[in-house]
C-alpha cells in the first residue's frame, strides 16, 4: 500500500474517534471548532451544542470549558462585562474575591 492509499484509512479512524473537549460526547450532527484561544495556542474540536455555545462567548476564561448555568456547578461572575466562569477555577488561581474580574477585566487592570 501507498500512502494515498492509506490517507481515506486515517481520515476514517480521525471522523470515528470524535469527542467534544467540552462535554466528552462522541456523538454530534455536526462538529465544531472553537475560537483560538492564546492560552493553548490552538483551537479545539467541540460536539454542535458547545460550540455555539462557546461562538456567544459562554466558556470559562480559565478551563476553556464551555458553561451550562442551569448545571449544579457554581460561577462567579465579572462585575465589568458579566461573563460566568466556574468558581473553582477562579478560586484555583485566586481571583474568587469580591468584586470578581474575569480574566480579560483582571490583565487589563494589573497594567
Amino acid at each position: 500500500m501507498t500512502d494515498i492509499d492509506l490517507e481515506p484509512v486515517f481520515l476514517l479512524l480521525a471522523l470515528k474517534n470524535r469527542k467534544c473537549f467540552s462535554c466528552g460526547t462522541t456523538q454530534s450532527p455536526q462538529w465544531r471548532r472553537s475560537q483560538y484561544h492564546d492560552a493553548i495556542k490552538d483551537r479545539f474540536l467541540l460536539c454542535n451544542a458547545c460550540g455555539l455555545k462557546s461562538a456567544k462567548g459562554q466558556f470559562c476564561s480559565y478551563c476553556l470549558r464551555v458553561y451550562y448555568l442551569s448545571s449544579e456547578e457554581e460561577y462567579v461572575t465579572c462585575d465589568r462585562c458579566g461573563k460566568h466562569d466556574h468558581a473553582s477555577c477562579a478560586e484555583f488561581v485566586g481571583r474568587n474575591h469580591t468584586p470578581y474580574r474575569c480574566k480579560s477585566h483582571y490583565e487589563l487592570e494589573s497594567l
